[in-house]
Formats: C-alpha cells, sequence, structure tokens
C-alpha cells in the first residue's frame, strides 16, 4: 500500500471489485477520505499503522470478512462505514467504539444471529444502522446510549423482542418480513404500536439468500 502514499493530493482510492486477498504495506495518507475496498477476497485486514486522519468514507463490503478490520477502531475521522455482504455471525458495537465521527453503519447482508447494541462503549454519533437480510431471531434494545439512532432490520427471523423494554433514543425501527415485526416510525408509534406477529414466519429465509446473493452477482 505503500505504493500509493506518493500521491500527496489523492483524495480517493477505490480498489473495488478485483480479486484482492490481502493488503500488504501501510498507507500513510493525510488527504485521503474515500477508500473503497469492496468486492474483493478479504478474510482477515489488518489496518494496525495506517495513517489516514482524513478518511470519511470506507468500504469494505462484498468479501469475506468474519471480524472487524484490526484497528478500524482508532479511525476516528470516519462518518460512513460499510461491512455489508460478508460473513458476520455475531457482531457487538463495542468493536467500533472508538470512532467519534460514524454516523453510518452498515450490516446487512451478512449471517449475523446474534448482535450485541446495550453498552456505553458505543460509537457517540452514530444514527443509522442497516441490519437487513441477516439470521437475526431476537433483537434486544433495551439500552442505547446515543440521542437518535435508526436502526433497520428488516427481512430477518425475528421472533423475540420486547417492545415495551426499548429504548426511545431509537426514534425508528423497521422489522418488516420478520416473524414479528415491531415497526416503529414516530414516538407515538413506538408507544402505543403493537408488534404483527407474521403466521408464515420462515417464508423470507430463502428469500434473504436470494437477495443478498443477487446483489453479490451484479456489484
Amino acid at each position: 500500500m505503500e505504493l500509493f502514499n506518493v500521491f500527496t493530493n489523492l483524495i480517493s482510492l477505490n480498489l473495488q471489485n478485483n480479486r484482492i486477498t490481502t493488503l500488504a504495506g501501510r498507507l500513510g495518507h493525510n488527504a485521503l477520505a474515500t477508500l473503497l475496498m469492496g468486492g474483493n477476497n478479504f478474510a482477515h485486514v489488518d489496518l494496525c499503522g495506517w495513517y489516514v486522519p482524513s478518511a470519511q468514507l470506507v468500504s469494505f463490503a462484498l468479501n469475506q470478512l468474519s471480524t472487524v478490520p484490526e484497528c478500524i477502531n482508532n479511525w476516528t475521522s470516519i462518518s460512513a462505514l460499510s461491512l455489508n455482504h460478508n460473513q458476520f455471525a455475531r457482531f457487538s458495537i463495542e468493536k467500533l467504539s472508538g470512532m467519534n465521527n460514524l454516523k453510518y453503519l452498515f450490516l446487512q447482508c451478512n449471517k449475523l444471529t446474534e448482535v450485541m447494541l446495550n453498552s456505553v462503549h458505543f460509537p457517540p454519533n452514530l444514527e443509522y444502522l442497516n441490519m437487513d437480510l441477516n439470521n437475526l431471531t431476537a433483537l434486544d434494545l433495551s439500552f442505547i446510549p446515543v440521542r437518535t439512532l435508526a436502526i433497520e432490520a428488516r427481512l430477518n427471523v425475528i421472533s423475540s423482542f420486547n417492545l415495551n423494554n426499548s429504548s426511545h433514543n431509537v426514534t425508528r425501527l423497521e422489522m418488516e418480513g420478520n416473524p414479528m415485526d415491531c415497526t416503529w416510525r414516530t414516538p407515538l408509534e413506538q408507544l402505543y404500536g403493537e408488534c404483527e406477529i407474521n403466521a408464515a414466519k420462515y417464508q423470507y429465509v430463502d428469500y434473504n439468500i436470494k437477495q443478498c446473493n443477487v446483489y453479490r452477482l451484479f456489484k
């Protein structure tokens, strides 16, 4: 990656849709704002030692990652992080708690069965989290320490969710296409709404897989 360090005015680096499996060397770049690494074959990424203090948009979508890139928690300037279409089975928001400017996090089309959001160690400015098209069976939103957070968790297999014990800091929740749909879009809907139970609760599982695979095919 040192090859790119000589381009001092470079603000965007796009290495998407190749067959890259490994990142060698350390990128050190003051001006780089956008780093696009999607559509490769990364199973593990080590960003320790990189210096990109202006990075705002970073994408490792459409790879084979099952863990968050190492040391990305130190990239405090990032506002949008795409980790969608990977192989995550579990995810903890604590892995990104040091990302002080992170606003948008994309985790759709992974293999998530478990996600942990209830922690004081939380990106302080996160506003939007997308977890659509995963395998989540439960969702716990009882403690969310940011002021406003929109969550999209459509087309999972969520059948366990406590509407009455959910944080009012979640200002919008999308749950369509789950066995249990507790969608709300306003504070009044959260306060007075009810969850709908979908009788055809497993009809979406195969559809989810197909949707994510189609996306992989054409991106």
